[in-house]
């Protein structure tokens, strides 16, 4: 906190960055370049995987833990959801190549700040457990994967594909 007390404010622009820099770095398998916009004990979990990884070499072996399913994996971030508690919902599609098959499909994730920095990061194939852990209900859902953003929330920030 700074010397004032008061909770430091992280802009939502700000947080949309520090998501797809991090994203862009687990996409090039770049854990210290992952880690460098996370705070100390980051903490990841992602549906899938029976752990949760804490820090930066958590975030090494989580690149370790997927490059030995895919031989190629890519997240495309769709859109942002910026929610009132700070936190930022996206949904992305993902794209993975192994010896055995090709697949695609959508994930949620959501991603939590502190002091300006990524403090946790959880990962959902099931998108309704994501709207849940968002503390979003079926009305504000409804609309989410259109171009207007739900009722009673900021409009959906779509992106620009993820260039590697």
């Amino acid at each position: 906190m700074p010397p004032n007390g008061s909770p430091v404010r992280i802009d939502p622009v700000d947080r949309r960055a520090t998501v797809r820099t991090f994203v862009r770095a687990l996409g090039r398998g770049d854990a210290e370049a992952a880690a460098a916009v996370c705070t100390d004990d980051v903490r990841l979990t992602s549906q899938g995987f029976e752990r949760a990884w804490t820090g930066a070499a958590g975030i090494a072996a989580l690149l370790d833990a997927a490059a030995g399913r895919w031989d190629e994996h890519r997240t495309i971030p769709n859109r942002f959801v910026d929610l009132p508690d700070g936190r930022i919902l996206m949904l992305a599609s993902v794209s993975g190549r192994s010896a055995r098959s090709h697949s695609g499909y959508t994930v949620a994730c959501l991603y939590a700040f502190a002091d300006g920095r990524l403090s946790g990061a959880d990962a959902y194939h099931d998108q309704a457990a994501a709207f849940a852990a968002a503390g979003l209900s079926t009305a504000d859902v409804k609309g989410l994967g259109e171009a207007a953003g739900p009722a009673g929330l900021p409009r959906a920030q779509p992106l620009s594909q993820n260039p590697r």
